[in-house]
């Protein structure tokens, strides 16, 4: 008996794996420099932006503000971003470090590289595959 659903063809399913390859892939690029493709967007961020609250880097990364403090954690830990208080002082607010900085500057090469493998496998379709990843934003 055939199943009712065929799980090969799962939207969900297939993106997961696909996601899963391409933070693989970034993650080999970052080797060697003590960070993953989520702590590397952090830093951009925080490079891009200044100063920022843990739920604003969160919302900018379209992740859950645990996650976000779990990757803040270990920054804070490899000393690549600075916790401040903010004008509230319940409000803290994350910066990148001078050493964030140094780490970020190497780490761009490489993140380009990751980022180069991956539209070249895309090759004709990366422009496609944005505006309809873009279209999932909104479901």
């Amino acid at each position: 008996m055939k199943p009712e659903v065929e799980f090969s063809d799962c939207m969900c399913l297939s993106i997961r794996k696909a996601s899963r390859n391409i933070t693989q892939a970034y993650n080999e690029e970052f080797q060697g420099l003590g960070i993953n493709i989520t702590q590397f967007s952090v830093l951009a961020i925080l490079a891009g932006t200044g100063k920022q609250t843990i739920t604003k880097v969160a919302h900018q990364l379209g992740s859950e503000r645990t996650t976000v403090t779990r990757a803040i954690a270990i920054l804070e830990k490899k000393k690549l971003i600075n916790i401040v208080l903010g004008a509230d002082k319940r409000e803290r607010l994350i910066a990148i470090s001078k050493k964030g900085t140094e780490i970020l500057d190497l780490a761009r090469p490489r993140w380009k590289s990751a980022q180069l493998k991956i539209e070249h496998l895309l090759t004709n379709q990366i422009d496609n595959l944005r505006s309809n990843l873009g279209r999932l934003h909104h479901l």
